[in-house]
């Protein structure tokens, strides 16, 4: 189905059974192989490729989707990369794309896709030089995914510790939020202590405040 490619990988996660007629010419012309090539032809996703990289036993291909087959399997990882890159056949396909609600790829549009076809050599040499800036550039993201995930882990202990949800709870504990009321109602009551006991601490010592600092026998400085 259009749901299973994505661009250079299948997705396996969307299922659908079918019961293909025995016998019938369409059950061995729909069935897929692996390194066969997938194409939306139909819907928002038209023109999207992957491989068929593992064992398909007893998949077809629905109307919404074309199969390509190499005539020699080895060149589908290679023409995989191609098809998918925006200077390849991907910018090719949207060259030829019509119908603006629903959009499609015909059949010998495909046909007529021209594809640059290397040695064999090259090919190999051009995917593997193409896997490895992948990989490369997956392990960045996956430091950085890690990064944020060990990031959400933290906020969701502090959050369980913050409800009380990380060791058992003893059900005649003082509720948590009595405990923040009367330890607000302290420290308030505190601070209002503190205010009285400073007040009358001023009253007691400003009659015998020295209007200036030094000894009062020396005679004061002569303004002119």
């Amino acid at each position: 189905m259009a749901q299973n490619i994505r661009p250079g990988r299948y997705n396996h996660s969307y299922v659908k059974h079918v019961a293909p007629p025995v016998g019938d010419p369409e059950t061995a012309r729909t069935r897929v192989r692996k390194d066969d090539l997938l194409v939306t032809i139909v819907g928002a996703n038209t023109g999207d490729v992957c491989r068929v990289d593992f064992d398909a036993d007893n998949y077809f291909v629905c109307q919404s989707v074309a199969l390509i087959r190499p005539s020699v399997p080895e060149m589908s990882e290679f023409l995989e990369l191609y098809f998918v890159a925006r200077d390849g056949g991907r910018g090719e396909f949207e060259k030829v794309i019509y119908g603006a609600g629903r959009p499609h790829l015909s059949f010998n549009q495909l046909l007529e896709t021209r594809v640059p076809i290397p040695s064999l050599v090259e090919m190999r040499e051009i995917v593997q030089r193409v896997r490895s800036e992948e990989e490369a550039a997956f392990s960045e993201q996956e430091f950085a995914g890690f990064d944020r995930d060990l990031l959400a882990l933290r906020q969701s202990i502090l959050k369980a510790a913050f409800q009380g949800r990380l060791v058992p709870q003893d059900p005649t504990d003082e509720p948590a939020s009595v405990l923040l009321a009367r330890l607000r109602e302290g420290i308030a009551g505190a601070h209002a202590s503190g205010r009285r006991r400073g007040r009358k601490r001023n009253r007691r010592e400003a009659p015998g405040l020295p209007l200036c600092a030094g000894r009062s026998d020396q005679p004061a400085a002569d303004p002119g």
